[in-house]
């Protein structure tokens, strides 16, 4: 039966108006008597989730947070990356030297092969636009894909998806990443991808500078719980 929409009526009410509402009703009904008797069930045992429960936590389960000042360098390990699929990486960083990062890196399983890393920066520093690559294959360059940069005596915040059980082509997989970041010094802001040719399930991530750099981290990773 097709379904006719109901208006409020404005001003006197007619008996068209009634007939109207009679008729959507019924409409209603005819809908719910053609479920049948699973669909009903499905129906009412759905649960009832409270708002107060509707917040980051009900989608994403942490699976590390680390704090740690003065280092070049952070790990997270004890993962199971085939298991968990996908990770989302949030980064806080400060740089309290006036010598730049250089970048920061995510290395997996630390695996030191260069060409197993591919990843593409841009960026935009105080109305200045740069890009950086490098290619997987390569045999110069960073082990690690790219998740942001951060200058001498700056702040930065960093996001980063990793879709940690790997995109397979051909007969290889890799692993994905992309993401975007900030920083306060000069202002900058840009978007970072990259990949690792997968060599086995990731149960390690290394967070690190380019350059050696010591900072401040404050790092988390969560998982999906869907």
């Amino acid at each position: 039966m097709k379904s006719r929409v109901f208006k409020p009526p404005q001003g006197e009410v007619s008996t068209k108006d009634i007939l109207d509402v009679i008729d959507s009703q019924k409409n209603i009904a005819n809908g719910i008597a053609g479920l049948d008797s699973n669909a009903l069930v499905n129906l009412a045992n759905l649960p009832l989730i409270p708002a107060s429960q509707l917040d980051f936590s009900f989608a994403w389960e942490k699976v590390a947070e680390i704090s740690s000042s003065g280092v070049a360098s952070v790990d997270i390990t004890g993962l199971d990356g085939d298991t968990d699929k996908l990770y989302l990486l949030l980064v806080a960083a400060y740089n309290p030297s006036t010598t730049a990062t250089g970048g920061l890196f995510v290395r997996y399983n630390g695996d030191t092969v260069v060409g197993n890393y591919a990843w593409i920066g841009w960026g935009n520093a105080a109305g200045t636009v740069g890009t950086s690559y490098q290619g997987f294959g390569s045999t110069s360059g960073v082990a690690g894909t790219a998740v942001g940069g951060l200058p001498g005596g700056a702040i930065g915040f960093f996001v980063a998806y990793i879709h940690a059980k790997g995109i397979p082509v051909g007969t290889t997989l890799y692993v994905q990443n992309v993401g975007m970041g900030f920083n306060s010094g000069p202002v900058t802001y840009g978007n970072e991808a990259g990949g690792w040719k997968k060599q086995a399930n990731i149960t390690e991530i290394t967070l690190f500078t380019k350059a050696g750099v010591a900072i401040d981290w404050l790092v988390y990773l969560f998982k999906p719980k869907w």
